[in-house]
């Protein structure tokens, strides 16, 4: 029953209101489900804030910045990138993508908030300000998305897609995803998909 919940709570739209009976139905069925669902969503609107933050510093000039507040100074860069080194907060989203008990809305909302600071972490590596290497968590997240890609389910290339669509931007990714075979799947996904969209 409670991974029935479960199932539900991951088709809600972020945008749509339960009324408070079948709110606390879900809570009662599925408490942790609904929790991570909760933590997911919010991580997912601090992260889309900060990476448009750090698009709107680089776009106004220095006296708009310098007169902003703190909120819009914080970037992906300075919450988890202080001194640059990656914090350890990162963790909790590599183990949901490597467990097999969330669902698909919080895969691919963990998955999009990973590349998102992955990325963030590539940059300051390619500018030089990134003084702890993220190799081997890069090879770990490229490794999950090319093994969604294996999966022949919809449901599979759902949960990478908006993570692929972030992370490929790095350079370093994109050598990591060809040598692990990601293209091949990639484009094996994307023609039958094209060969069912054709018929």
């Amino acid at each position: 029953s409670s991974r029935r919940t479960s199932l539900k709570v991951s088709k809600l739209s972020l945008a749509e209101s339960l009324p408070p009976v079948d709110a606390l139905q879900y809570l009662d069925c599925d408490g942790i489900g609904v929790a991570t669902h909760y933590v997911i969503s919010q991580l997912y609107e601090v992260v889309t804030t900060l990476k448009s933050n750090a698009f709107a510093s680089r776009t106004k000039s220095n006296s708009v910045v310098a007169s902003s507040n703190f909120v819009s100074k914080a970037t992906l860069s300075s919450i988890f990138y202080p001194s640059g080194i990656l914090i350890d907060d990162w963790r909790p989203l590599l183990r949901i993508l490597l467990g097999t008990k969330s669902d698909s809305y919080v895969h691919r909302g963990s998955g999009f908030c990973l590349a998102c600071i992955l990325l963030e972490g590539c940059t300051l590596q390619t500018n030089g300000h990134l003084f702890s290497p993220i190799s081997s968590i890069l090879e770990s997240f490229v490794s999950w998305i090319v093994s969604r890609l294996q999966c022949s389910s919809t449901r599979s290339l759902s949960m990478v897609t908006s993570s692929l669509t972030v992370i490929i931007l790095s350079k370093e990714v994109r050598h990591l995803f060809g040598k692990a075979g990601g293209v091949g799947y990639l484009s094996r996904r994307l023609r039958v998909y094209q060969e069912s969209f054709d018929s």
